[in-house]
């Protein structure tokens, strides 16, 4: 073999090693306030406010029972609350 063939050898051998050692099928990273992933969470989060959602959930389901009447608490006796 001439040195061109083997050049061009390692060359081809460099570009298969290099192409296998990206990963496939991975999306480029994006920032976290990135406006597709904060209009996703978004959403997501406001589907989890449904009460059918919650008693999935027990302890969100005490969690947001427990808010529930915290807020009316705080609404009906605001001195209560007043430290």
């Amino acid at each position: 073999m001439s040195d061109s063939e083997d050049t061009q050898m390692i060359q081809n051998e460099r570009q298969n090693q290099n192409a296998s050692a990206q990963p496939r099928g991975v999306k480029a990273s994006r920032g976290l306030f990135d406006m597709e992933i904060l209009r996703h969470a978004g959403i997501d989060a406001l589907k989890k406010f449904d009460p059918r959602v919650q008693i999935k959930n027990p302890v969100m389901l005490v969690v947001l029972i427990g808010t529930v009447i915290t807020l009316i608490e705080s609404i009906e006796h605001p001195n209560v609350f007043s430290w």
